[in-house]
Parts: structure tokens; sequence; C-alpha cells
């Protein structure tokens, strides 16, 4: 039974692939926490937590734990920018002691230790080319820049692939996430809200009104990486690509703001005329990446890790999400 310590575990992505994991009754499972509040949290959920305060600049707790609980496989949910590269460093560092400890013992071919790491399809571009997770990312011969956002992101790619002689890696790359809170949202559902609690007839959308955002529900996302974790001794060497774009539909951005409309004028028994004045997003840098077309697919992930949404379509059901979200607020 592998055990997995995910970073980001009381996060919105971390919470769900604990649960995932938890779930499939194959893994004991651990979750990073900054608080002992947290603490009571995870345990709740039946994950095993780990106190640790600041695991990028003050790592020992985190690293104690991968020495301590013998962690098979790091999950890193924790979005943490500038600090990804230090969690890299670090669990590289274990890696490192771990494989030299079997070496001292004389044991050939001992197992690695492996790391996941959740990128996001933000670093293909805004293009309505399509795009392969085997394509090229912040490269000169990539048909696409990186989102500004994600600017950094390719680069820290590369370190994870750079790690696979002392790690057994795989990279994720989630579309855009929806699903309970669906936090990521926010920023074009929150005005919107606002415009029709205010009796509004015309809002404006800051969003190109033609983009094609691709999208996946949280728990998808979540499960796709706990078949990773179950398969990263097979496929997170050096003989298999080990990145996958995960996606199960492309919405356009028009057609997810008329449903989210109307499902939050049906819920409060209003009906509206209401019209949409579409400016696009500006300079806003995360809104240009909200709001940006990714023609992404997930072929790779359905054939090397066999897996397939369960969630297909955020306009489809639309009343569901935007209730869940509205709730959340």
């Amino acid at each position: 039974m592998p055990r997995v310590l995910v970073l980001g575990a009381t996060g919105y992505l971390g919470q769900s692939v604990t649960q995932s994991l938890v779930r499939s009754g194959l893994h004991d499972v651990y979750g990073i926490c900054r608080s002992s509040s947290k603490a009571k949290i995870l345990a709740a959920i039946e994950v095993s937590p780990v106190i640790s305060e600041d695991p990028a600049n003050a790592p020992e707790p985190f690293l104690a734990a991968i020495r301590r609980s013998n962690i098979d496989v790091v999950v890193d949910c924790a979005a943490a920018y500038g600090d990804s590269a230090k969690l890299l460093a670090h669990v590289t560092k274990a890696g490192k002691e771990r494989l030299d400890a079997f070496k001292a013992e004389d044991i050939t071919s001992p197992p690695r230790l492996g790391y996941v790491y959740v990128s996001g399809g933000w670093v293909h571009g805004d293009s309505d080319r399509l795009v392969s997770d085997l394509d090229p990312v912040g490269t000169a011969s990539a048909a696409t820049k990186p989102l500004d956002i994600v600017a950094w992101r390719p680069e820290l790619e590369r370190a994870v692939l750079a790690s696979r002689d002392v790690l057994d890696v795989l990279i994720f790359r989630p579309a855009q996430m929806y699903g309970r809170s669906s936090s990521a949202w926010g920023a074009l559902w929150g005005p919107l809200a606002n415009g029709i609690k205010d009796g509004k007839s015309s809002i404006t959308v800051p969003a190109p009104p033609n983009s094609q955002s691709p999208v996946i529900h949280v728990d998808d996302i979540a499960d796709a990486i706990s078949l990773g974790v179950g398969k990263i001794s097979l496929l997170g060497g050096t003989s298999v690509y080990p990145v996958f774009d995960v996606v199960s539909s492309t919405e356009n951005i028009r057609d997810v703001i008329d449903a989210f409309a109307k499902a939050l004028l049906a819920d409060e028994g209003k009906s509206s005329d209401l019209k949409f004045d579409f400016v696009g997003p500006g300079d806003d840098v995360y809104l240009k990446a909200l709001t940006a077309t990714v023609r992404c697919n997930s072929s790779r992930a359905r054939e090397l890790l066999g897996w397939e949404p369960k969630r297909v379509g955020l306009v489809s059901k639309m009343e569901v999400y935007a209730g869940a979200w509205k709730a959340g607020q």
C-alpha cells in the first residue's frame, strides 16, 4: 500500500486529491498543513496530518515526515509559485538520501521516491491551435508563449523532468477547474452575480466573446492524479514522457456567462433580457488567463493512465455548479 504525502492538502485541489486517494483504498494518505486547526480537518477526513508551517523555507518537519513514514510519493498541489522550485529541491534531496541508503546496503534497482507536480494548461498560451502535452512549452520552438501569469512554470517543469535521475516524476496540466466553490471563476462570476442582484439590464464582461476555455471538474483531475500515483513507478522514469494535459470539455466563454446568469436568475425567480458587453480582459493577467483559448486534449492520459472523466460539461449542469458557487460565497 503506497504511502502518499500531499502538499496543499487543505486547498481546493488538494482536498479532492486526498479524498480520491482515500476512496481508492490503495494508499495511506498524509497531508501537509500549517496549523493544528487544519490538522483536525485532515484527520476528520481520514488523512494523517503533518504540521509544517513553511515547508518551502523551513522544510524539516516536511522532510522528517518523508523519512519517518517512509513516504513513497509526494504530490505537490500547493500552487506555491515562487516556492515550488524549493519544494522540488527538498523532495529531490530526500530522494537522493534514500537512494544513497539503498546503495550503502548493496540493494540493486531500488524503488525511487515519486514526485507528482501539478502545473496547468495555461503553459500552452492563448491560441486556437490544437495542442498536445508532447508539444514544447516555454521554448523558442513553441508555437505560442505561456500566459504571463504562469511564465515561470515551463522552467519548473523542465527542472522536474531533469530530476528523473533521482525521482520518478509525473506532471499534470489540468484545464480550468470547476466544481464546489469554483473559486477560480469568481473573477468573472462575482461581478455578474452582483449585477444581477442590483437588477442591471446590461453587464460588462471582461472577456473576449468567442474564447474557448478547456475545463475539468476538480474531482476528475483528482482521480487522474490518483491513477498517476498508482502508476508512477511505471511511467515516471525516463522511458515515457511523463506529462499529461487533462481536460474534460471545451466551453465557449459566452455560453458559460449566459448559463451562469440564467441559473442565478432562475434561482431568484427572476426573468430578464439581460445583455452582456464583452470587452476583453484588458491588462489583467489573471483574467487574460481565465478567458484564454486553449485547445488541449487528454488522449495520452486516457491511453496511459486509463483515465476517463465522470463530469463532462460545465454549461450543461450550470444550475448545480452556479448554486454551489453561490452557496460558498
